[in-house]
């Protein structure tokens, strides 16, 4: 029935709250009373009195089954909506089992009245049915309409719930003749309730906006007043939220999850955001009887996010496109971002939102986040080595280092949340990046829920491209493992409690190749079960997993009959985590998805990389508890970064001799070129015609090889043809291909190539696609010098100059000579089926003393005549000598000792070095040439001491010690197949 007014006193107080209004009605009523009492006494003053009493029972009953209606109401809708809405219906005074026993009492005199849920109802069904009850039990069309409108925001969202509470409002204002008003207080509630639903959909400055024009009618109602105080913090202004709030307390109400959240972020805010974070009771409170815990399916349930997400379908039916602007506007953000890893140390932008108005700073934007999760200062960084959310906020007028860095809106922006999209695994794809223009940003559980909707958009088709390695099991375990079991040298690492672990990142992932330690003897079975590998099958004298012997081989991935199971299978996410990221990962007690053996208290995993491209990974775990703290982990890096340049030429090695059968050296300790490390990755990564320039069998075509190796891309092929042939036309006019499957080109022949030609390839490299072949162009002379003697079309040499690296004769790299003579007299006693011959120390010295003018390739020949005239014998300098006669080559028995270089006295030295890095002065004059008190006497015209500290202290380099009494080295020592004859196989490079 309507709701009609007995007296003046709801037109007296036409805005006061409810509670305000009630007691204004009782005491007013109580006089009415009063006055008619003292009247006098009558037959028909009592019959009034007793017809107005029975009125005010009916009244009172009404009234109650209305409050009885609500408070399930409150209950239900509070489980719809969740912890994270602002919406408010009032604070529920008791379970909600007692309300519903309370509507049962009212069962007998009243009829009609709702029953309780039944099983398997959804929640929106029992809301429909309390509203409909509330209606039949009189509470009036407006009250009703109100709570309609609690449904709307609870079913369709922020902004359907929003449009509901306006029209009321709307509604309540048409309202203003006599006798048509609404309850006194409704168009306060309906207010308030538009305002919430703005904030739930993150509108602060609308809200406040609209607050500020209500005016003293915002600041009477105590619920708006909450609201302007809300709004006015959220936007910065902590004074005049304090101002709206004063002394008044609210411990017991109800506050939203994310400014629960926001205060505990953020401390200052506490005196703005009192309450308490409820959760609704409407599941639990029927959990013992059967069937009524299902009273909330369809719901959230206490303390987790909505169910049905309202971006979740919309996310997954629409574009990236429309989904990134979903995600923005729903959020109420100044900008959305996706990120998705394409490598390790390598995300590209998937998918942005941004407001108009900054529309025009998104490219520089985007520009300054570049390569920031490579930086450990920034969030993203450190996001990718924990998989957790990044949430930072700005307070007062500066930006200061607490707030967001490099905002697309420095002077706007107050707050940015950052949460990673992970797979089922629990590796990271990528992340979702907002900046908001206020302080609202929604809580961990909505933002979470929000990345699983993304899961599938970023995750990769295919595995990453990190690199391209053979399917050879032997090989892994003998030139890359020995590297990664070296990994340990000069830690000083204590194993009794520990182990290390050792992994080579293959096109799978990280693939165990080497361990070490006594710390977890017991769990070696559920290691291997723990990465979901198999061990290899048992040989004479077992598997070996120390340094002793060759390291664990031919581990493969387990496909299926795991014995370790599901929990077995999902440790050891440290590794793969660090791999993905580049940044190590520290884990301890408790964690057990990071940790590889079960019984690890804490542990540390070490990505082993440069440049973005990570080769490898050490993994080091402990049975005690913090075991490894910031001081450990940044000596574990130290040596990473000292062991990279090894195994990246490791990877190279292994990927060299599957595709091409035989084995290279690659000098681990010295640039490529003046290129350390990171600048080669860097410059192999990129699509950038290069020109390598030097003589005849330097190497340069192997350097080649070697860039495009250290692209990883995975289709691309690798191509040699001739300039101005047939076959270099037709394959730089290939169609249909893409970044990641165009192929490589090495162009030799182009000094001696026709003018036109060279202006042909000239006008390809001005307009190359960026999808088009990349092209290796080999100069026998620098660019400049072939422009200037007119071998070189200037069209052609300012292009191709553009990355030039020039490759040094090997008279200029003889620290290179005693390990090619090694590994070529290794493959050609392999081809003949004989032993190799042992070279003495004269011979290496009388190898490292010559000119080698033919470069590598006179250096083959030298190698395969001698394989071939002396076999399985010793060698020494003599023998050398009658056979260079023999066969008419010249050669040198000493350099000559007046004025020599510098450098080439310092080669000689560092060839030489013993284990302890010092100078062996005797054997570096044997392989000069000289006798010792020449080379004293050179040593000091130069300047160099008999043991400069520099050289001590950098210990003993990890290539081939040339001639010294010490074991090889792993990479250098190992049973190697050498190229052909007349095959460039060295590279001067790390």
């Amino acid at each position: 029935m309507d709701h009609r007014p007995t007296d003046a006193l709801e037109m007296l107080l036409p805005d006061a709250a409810p509670q305000f209004w009630q007691r204004a009605q009782r005491v007013t009523t109580f006089l009415r009373l009063l006055s008619d009492d003292g009247r006098g006494s009558g037959a028909a003053s009592v019959g009034v009195s007793l017809a107005r009493a029975h009125g005010e029972f009916e009244r009172a009953a009404s009234q109650r089954l209305a409050r009885i209606h609500e408070e399930l109401l409150r209950h239900h809708l509070y489980a719809l909506l969740g912890p994270d809405s602002f919406l408010h219906c009032g604070e529920c005074e008791g379970p909600l089992q007692q309300a519903w026993s309370a509507l049962e009492e009212e069962r007998g005199e009243t009829d009609g009245l709702c029953h309780v849920p039944m099983p398997g109802e959804r929640t929106e069904q029992v809301v429909r049915r309390l509203i409909e009850g509330l209606e039949h039990a009189g509470a009036g069309s407006a009250r009703v309409g109100l709570w309609r409108a609690r449904l709307a925001r609870a079913e369709a969202g922020p902004l359907a719930g929003e449009r509901a509470h306006r029209s009321l409002l709307e509604s309540v204002a048409d309202r203003g003749t006599p006798g048509g008003r609404a309850p006194a207080g409704l168009g306060s509630r309906a207010l308030a309730g538009m305002l919430e639903c703005q904030l739930d959909r993150g509108a602060v400055r609308l809200a406040r906006a609209r607050l500020e024009e209500e005016g003293a009618r915002a600041l009477s109602d105590p619920r708006l007043r909450r609201l302007a105080a809300w709004t006015r913090a959220l936007c910065g202004d902590d004074g005049g939220a304090r101002a709206l709030l004063g002394f008044a307390t609210h411990g017991r109400r109800r506050l939203p999850r994310p400014l629960a959240e926001l205060r505990a972020r953020v401390p200052a805010f506490a005196a703005c955001f009192s309450g308490q974070p409820s959760a609704s009771t409407a599941r639990s409170s029927f959990s013992s009887t059967e069937g009524l815990d299902l009273v909330c399916e369809g719901g959230a349930a206490p303390g987790f996010p909505e169910a049905v997400h309202p971006l979740g379908a919309d996310a997954t039916a629409t574009g990236l496109a429309a989904a990134a602007a979903l995600a923005r506007g729903s959020f109420g953000a100044t900008l959305f971002a996706a990120w998705v890893l394409v490598s390790p140390g390598r995300a590209r932008l998937a998918a942005h939102a941004v407001a108009p108005a900054l529309a025009g700073r998104l490219r520089d934007w985007r520009q300054a986040r570049e390569g920031v999760w490579s930086d450990r200062r920034e969030p993203e960084a450190q996001l990718l080595a924990d998989a957790q959310s990044r949430i930072v906020h700005r307070l007062g007028a500066d930006e200061g280092a607490a707030g967001p860095r490099n905002p697309i809106d420095p002077q706007g922006i107050r707050a940015a949340a950052l949460v990673p999209v992970t797979d089922a695994a629990g590796d990271v794809l990528g992340w979702l990046h907002w900046e908001f223009e206020h302080h609202l940003v929604p809580s961990q559980a909505r933002l979470w829920s929000l990345s699983r909707t993304w899961r599938g958009r970023l995750e990769p088709k295919a595995p990453p491209p990190l690199s391209v390695l053979p399917r050879a099991p032997e090989v892994e375990g003998s030139i890359a493992a020995a590297v990664l079991g070296g990994f340990v040298d000069g830690l000083n690492l204590k194993t009794t409690q520990r182990r290390w672990s050792a992994f080579l990142v293959g096109e799978q992932g990280p693939v165990l190749v080497a361990q070490g330690g006594s710390g977890f003897e017991a769990e070696d079975e559920g290691a291997d079960l723990g990465l979901g590998l198999e061990p290899p099958a048992a040989s004479e004298g077992g598997p070996n997993r120390g340094l002793d012997g060759p390291a664990t081989q031919g581990v493969a991935p387990r496909r299926s009959g795991n014995a370790g199971g599901e929990d077995a299978l999902s440790r050891g996410r440290a590794v793969a985590r660090a791999v993905a990221s580049g940044q190590s990962v520290s884990f301890g007690e408790g964690e057990a998805r990071l940790a590889l053996h079960p019984g690890a208290a804490s542990g540390v995993a070490v990505p082993l990389g440069v440049g973005g491209r990570v080769a490898g990974a050490w993994l080091v775990e402990s049975r005690r508890r913090r075991d490894f703290g910031p001081a450990d982990v940044a000596r574990f890096e130290a040596r990473a970064r000292a062991v990279t340049p090894e195994l990246l030429a490791a990877r190279f090695r292994v990927w060299h001799r599957a595709r091409f059968g035989h084995d290279v050296h690659v000098e681990s300790s010295v640039p490529v070129a003046g290129l350390g490390p990171g600048p080669l990755v860097a410059l192999a990564a990129s699509r950038a015609t290069v020109a390598l320039s030097g003589p005849l069998g330097s190497g340069r075509r192997t350097l080649a090889r070697r860039l495009h190796f250290e692209a990883g891309r995975r289709g691309a092929q690798l191509h040699g043809t001739v300039l101005g042939s047939p076959e270099l036309e037709s394959r730089l006019c290939v169609p249909g291909d893409s970044a990641e499957t165009a192929p490589d080109l090495i162009v030799e022949g182009v000094l001696d190539a026709p003018r036109e030609a060279q202006l042909r390839l000239a006008r390809h490299l001005e307009h190359q696609r960026p999808a088009g072949p990349r092209l290796f162009l080999l100069l026998e002379s620098p660019v400049r010098a072939a422009v200037e003697q007119g071998r070189l079309a200037p069209e052609l040499g300012w292009l191709a100059s553009q990355v030039e690296l020039c490759i040094a004769p090997l008279a200029q790299r003889r620290r290179e000579i005693v390990p090619l003579a090694r590994l070529f007299a290794a493959h050609y006693a392999a081809e003949g089926a004989v032993r190799a011959p042992r070279l003495e120390d004269s011979a290496l010295a009388f190898l490292w003393r010559q000119s080698w003018t033919g470069n590598v390739r006179e250096l083959a020949q030298w190698m395969y005549r001698l394989v071939l005239c002396h076999p399985d014998r010793d060698v020494d300098g003599r023998i050398l000598e009658e056979l260079a006669l023999g066969f008419g080559h010249p050669f040198q028995r000493r350099l000559p000792s007046r004025g020599p270089e510098r450098e080439l006295l310092v080669s000689a030295l560092e060839c030489t070095m013993n284990g302890k890095g010092n100078w062996n002065k005797t054997r570096a004059a044997l392989y000069l040439g000289w006798d010792t008190d020449t080379l004293q006497s050179r040593m000091q015209e130069a300047g160099l001491g008999p043991n400069p500290a520099e050289v001590a202290s950098a210990g003993p380099p990890r290539s081939e010690l040339a001639g010294s009494d010490l074991a090889d080295s792993p990479l250098d020592a190992l049973s190697a197949v050498a190229p052909a004859a007349g095959e460039e196989s060295s590279v001067p490079g790390p």
